[in-house]
């Protein structure tokens, strides 16, 4: 190509730009002297249709699509039921004695369903064994008679939740129950908590027989 013919390209050019931005120049102007301060759209507006009028239109915004917006998983919600009978927690003497139980969400239920009664006597020997299992945790204390009833909100990362009961002289078996998040969100959890032992009235407890569930052949330790 010519150097005379490379002028001539971009002379064209030049005057091609000039006479587009003279036009959308004009357009403006005479939208402004019709429309005025009266548009709703403002200068941005004004703007726009000079620019649909030379061809020179600003793209289309991307269209979202919902089905790609992904929106963090909702928390589930666990109905908890203690209920302490006015035989509760009972010492030497058969009276009643206020009871503390533990409250655990887990990412895991292993350790704590393996650990032994004296594990969760103090926090030191409690941390030690549970570690990073516990996702939140918190004791409730129980008269005889009262009823502690409340909807849990389950972190995303608690996939169970347990009770701990910390009796006097617990029944080796029924002092603790794990449920599993997913199920316990319909059935909700439901414990009776007895003289020396807890009872299962509502919700599916991890690796325990329906007789362990039950009073009976509860056995409260003697002194």
């Amino acid at each position: 190509m010519s150097h005379s013919s490379t002028c001539s390209n971009a002379s064209f050019a030049a005057r091609f730009f000039t006479r587009r931005f003279i036009t959308l120049a004009a357009c403006a102007a005479a939208i402004l002297s019709t429309g005025g301060c009266a548009s709703s759209s403002g200068s941005g507006g004004i703007l726009d249709k000079a620019m649909e009028v030379v061809g020179l239109s600003k793209p289309a915004p991307p269209e979202i699509n919902a089905d790609t917006i992904k929106l963090p998983p909702k928390p589930k919600t666990v109905t908890l039921r203690l209920h302490a009978a006015d035989i509760v927690n009972t010492d030497t003497s058969g009276r009643p004695l206020a009871l503390v139980a533990r409250v655990y969400k887990l990412r895991s239920p292993t350790a704590l369903m393996q650990a032994p009664y004296d594990a969760f006597k103090d926090s030191t020997s409690e941390r030690m064994l549970l570690g990073n299992d516990i996702v939140e945790s918190r004791e409730v204390v129980l008269t005889p008679g009262k009823k502690y009833e409340v909807i849990e909100t389950m972190p995303n990362d608690a996939t169970q939740i347990a009770v701990v009961a910390l009796f006097r002289a617990p029944d080796p078996q029924r002092w603790k129950f794990v449920f599993d998040t997913q199920s316990a969100t319909k059935t909700g959890v439901t414990l009776g908590l007895h003289a020396c032992a807890m009872s299962v009235a509502e919700g599916e407890p991890i690796g325990t027989s329906i007789e362990v569930r039950r009073l009976a052949g509860m056995q409260c330790p003697h002194d």
